[in-house]
């Protein structure tokens, strides 16, 4: 899964699915408590962006650098699929294990526009906070 071209991926994954079960404990927790919800975008949007950038400090410490832009691109990219692969798991998880929960055709067209936008603005958020977690670590000398 990691090579010399995309390091740091394994410690992507590992804090993107131990973030992303933090938050749905924690929205349930305020929604029990609070009777409010938060956001799906947010859980959808906050793992990536808190795993890229503990990927990105990883990256600062191993390396001493911050990466060059393809390298930060493919990584983004990746890491995107990685979030895309997180998120269908649980749509499907929920259209199986949740009864009565069924979509139709237009709700199913949906909700591949909806898993399209999410990879996008997580390759986006990826390659921003990658960067960012490597220049705090590089320019602090860890």
């Amino acid at each position: 899964m990691t090579d010399a071209r995309t390091p740091f991926l394994v410690r992507y994954t590992l804090v993107l699915v131990g973030t992303h079960i933090a938050l749905t404990a924690l929205g349930m927790i305020v929604v029990q408590v609070f009777a409010v919800a938060i956001p799906s975008g947010a859980i959808a949007i906050i793992p990536p962006m808190i795993a890229a950038l503990a990927a990105g400090q990883g990256w600062g410490r191993a390396i001493g650098a911050v990466p060059d832009s393809a390298a930060a691109w493919r990584f983004a990219v990746f890491g995107g699929l990685i979030a895309l692969a997180l998120q269908l798991a649980i749509a499907i998880f929920a259209l199986v294990a949740l009864p009565g929960f069924q979509l139709g055709t237009g709700a199913l067209l949906t909700l591949m526009a909806i898993m399209a936008v999410v990879f996008v603005i997580s390759v986006l958020v990826n390659r921003f906070f990658v960067t960012m977690g490597a220049k705090a670590c590089a320019a602090e000398g860890f």
